[in-house]
């Protein structure tokens, strides 16, 4: 037995587990969605796909 303990089942030696859902940053929304100041994520998300 080793004294370190073990790895949460979602990490291996390739590093997090692909099943994770990403987590939104402010900015990366902001990127991917064009956030805008007051909207949700979910907002966005919704805005973006009605415009096509």
């Amino acid at each position: 037995m080793t004294d370190y303990p073990e790895e949460p089942a979602f990490l291996d030696d390739d590093g997090p587990s692909d099943d994770l859902p990403p987590v939104p940053t402010t900015t990366n929304a902001r990127e991917l969605y064009d956030l805008r100041p007051g909207e949700t994520v979910l907002e966005a998300i919704e805005r973006k796909a009605g415009e096509g």
